[in-house]
């Protein structure tokens, strides 16, 4: 059964029996058939609204449904940019610029870094052609629109990003941090966003996502 609450907000209608909460606290299952559109014997302070993801949370799953596109072999990433209202205004992975020939292959196929494989990695990035997600999103969308807004990236933020970021007029990054690329030096790039410009970085770890958060971004 789905979880539900008494709110004076949205009517959602998830399908199947439902287990309720009303305003006065007691339980009440509700038939498949039971029409939200009438309210039936419930009043308009009575509606009913499923639990569901938080905003972090639901952005965080779209980057991880972007971030498929990529055609890197190590770590496809996701960025998604949303506005101070939690308006989306641009989503993208990461990938060669426009132009680059690569015929859909994999980067194995046209990336010196791809082909070095679990060696020693450099945190500069100079030996791979691609643009990181988080540059990407940033490059394609409007500075008006994102001052203020926050980017949610799927992987460790790289030094070189950061530092686009920090002059974006972004001013928070959210991070899922479950499978961390310590390559990355990622912890000089949270340093400087946040004590040397400012902003907000959010790590996210396993254990502060719900427990079938990773089906729901698949």
């Amino acid at each position: 059964m789905t979880q539900c609450k008494a709110t004076t907000d949205h009517t959602i209608t998830p399908s199947g029996p439902i287990q309720c909460v009303l305003e006065d606290g007691h339980p009440s299952v509700l038939p498949d058939s039971h029409n939200f559109g009438g309210l039936g014997p419930y009043s308009k302070q009575r509606v009913l609204s499923v639990n569901r993801l938080s905003w972090d949370e639901t952005w965080l799953a779209l980057a991880h449904g972007i971030a498929k596109r990529s055609l890197c072999s190590r770590d496809q990433v996701g960025a998604v940019i949303v506005s101070q209202d939690n308006t989306p205004l641009m989503a993208s992975y990461n990938g060669p610029p426009s132009g680059f020939l690569h015929n859909d292959q994999p980067c194995t196929e046209w990336c010196s870094r791809a082909r070095i494989g679990n060696q020693t990695l450099s945190p500069v990035y100079d030996d791979c052609p691609a643009l990181h997600a988080e540059a990407n999103a940033i490059s394609r969308s409007s500075h008006l629109h994102r001052k203020g807004g926050t980017i949610y990236v799927t992987s460790d933020v790289c030094f070189n990003c950061a530092k686009v970021i920090a002059n974006s007029g972004i001013t928070r990054i959210v991070v899922d941090r479950r499978q961390p690329r310590e390559y990355r030096n990622s912890a000089r790039s949270y340093e400087f966003l946040t004590i040397s410009c400012g902003l907000i970085v959010s790590l996210v770890t396993e254990h502060e996502l719900p427990a079938d958060y990773w089906e729901t971004a698949q």
